[in-house]
């Protein structure tokens, strides 16, 4: 009497055991594509807020470059929309040291010091003081100080934030920068229209 090949017949069970068979599949795939569509809102959330905040630690960045450079150099130093003669800061800015003193920047003339385009259409950046006016600019004298084209003191501030967001999610996806007249640089995320700490100031130049 022939016994049977135990052995032969367990790897043949084993090799069946250890695969998927295609509805499986097919399934584990239908469940990847669900958690795919279901995250990819929040993984673009995370990436623009992330975009936010690298845009105001770069301006922060250009502001500190611009007044080190105008000390260093006992020159007037101004930080502007890189678009020359305009008022939106959210295609990007130019830091400088304006050799040639005339409050505008001309690349083949003046020291450049920092360029940075901004590319996402979901920001939105706006000023008051002289960020606000056409041109808008921030101006450091060599000394360090925040100043007017005038000479006079010019403290400023200016509000990095998203525009596509809900009205619930507007402070903690919003990034304000105050310049002191003296030229320091802060900045602070604020958690409501009246949070004392961040609210915007409101001088005229």
């Amino acid at each position: 009497m022939t016994r049977p090949n135990r052995k032969a017949a367990g790897a043949h069970s084993d090799r069946h055991g250890a695969g998927f068979t295609l509805i499986e599949l097919m399934v584990v795939l239908a469940v990847l594509a669900i958690l795919l569509t279901l995250s990819a809102p929040s993984f673009t959330s995370f990436m623009r807020s992330a975009e936010l905040s690298t845009a105001a630690d770069s301006f922060i960045a250009s502001l500190n470059a611009a007044r080190s450079e105008a000390m260093k150099r006992n020159l007037p130093a101004l930080v502007m929309p890189l678009e020359s003669g305009r008022q939106d800061w959210s295609q990007g800015f130019v830091a400088f040291v304006d050799v040639d003193r005339d409050g505008a920047y001309t690349e083949s003339v003046d020291i450049t010091v920092m360029r940075r385009p901004i590319t996402g259409t979901f920001l939105k950046v706006s000023g008051n003081g002289t960020a606000k006016t056409k041109p808008s600019y921030v101006r450091y004298d060599g000394s360090g100080f925040a100043k007017k084209s005038d000479g006079s003191f010019g403290a400023l501030s200016l509000s990095f934030s998203r525009n596509d967001v809900s009205p619930e999610e507007i402070f903690a996806q919003t990034r304000r920068i105050f310049i002191a007249r003296t030229g320091r640089v802060r900045v602070c995320t604020p958690t409501s229209a009246r949070d004392p700490r961040c609210e915007l100031l409101d001088p005229d130049p």
